[in-house]
């Protein structure tokens, strides 16, 4: 049988990865070390922030040559870049923590890597000191950004995944002993219920961008939430555990009905 939907990752070893191809009807594909002589209709784009751009532009000609991508290749681009999250939640007066591209010269202030993935490239710089630490220990200049951090909220998130029209849960995603929540880090993640505001940003970015599968994490303080970035190739085997369900058939179902497969 022919497999139809190809998957273009960095890393097909990865638990997600795995998850994608243990469907009969997807299949990797190499876009660096295999000879491209078949052609996929439809692809699936594990496109994360620390993506090499080489990986993209093969993207984009497979894009020209016809074959569907599960979200707007232009915008998963953008999308990589932190900062330009930041503009654009700004632009579209979406509440996100203060942010500034020059060192803003006050504590604490948490610098951030504008590639950067799974709460890798976040330091919480308290005072002087651990400024002087970071510039000794990292090449910073027009990699990082400044946010101002959230303290309130420190040790917990929330993770709205979002699928083809349609929010399939919220995920509170919390560590003790860490600022930040990350699975990756050792956070855990358990049921919760996304805000009326949290529904209405994650459509509106839907639509916006041109995405049909993306997670959006917010920060919670004193009852209003503060977006913090758009993940576009978000990692789920938490999500399945604590939702029971199966997030690669849900995605699979959406696909065979977008580009009737079935």
């Amino acid at each position: 049988m022919n497999k139809r939907i190809a998957l273009i990752t960095l890393n097909p070893q990865l638990a997600c990865s795995q998850r994608f191809l243990e469907l009969k009807d997807i299949d990797y594909l190499d876009l660096f070390h295999s000879k491209q002589d078949k052609f996929f209709p439809y692809v699936i784009e594990r496109i994360g922030s620390t993506t090499p751009d080489t990986l993209i532009q093969k993207c984009l000609e497979l894009q020209r040559q016809g074959c569907v991508f599960l979200n707007q290749l232009n915008n998963v681009r953008l999308i990589q870049d932190k900062w330009w999250q930041f503009l654009f939640f700004k632009e579209q007066q979406i509440l996100t923590p203060l942010s500034f591209l020059s060192f803003p010269f006050f504590y604490p202030i948490l610098a951030k890597k504008r590639r950067s993935m799974k709460g890798e490239g976040i330091f919480l710089i308290n005072n002087l000191s651990d400024f002087v630490q970071f510039k000794m220990t990292n090449e910073f200049k027009n990699q990082y950004f400044w946010q101002t951090p959230l303290r309130d909220s420190f040790g917990t998130d929330y993770r709205v995944l979002y699928l083809g029209g349609q929010i399939l849960g919220t995920m509170r995603r919390h560590h003790p002993n860490n600022f930040m929540s990350n699975i990756s880090k050792g956070g855990t993640g358990e049921i919760s219920k996304a805000t009326s505001a949290e529904i209405e940003i994650t459509l509106f970015i839907a639509k916006k961008l041109q995405l049909n599968f993306f997670a959006l994490d917010f920060l919670r303080v004193n009852s209003q939430s503060y977006l913090l970035e758009i993940n576009t190739s978000p990692g789920f085997i938490e999500f399945e555990k604590v939702f029971e369900i199966n997030v690669v058939e849900r995605l699979y179902e959406f696909i065979s009905k977008r580009s009737s497969l079935q």
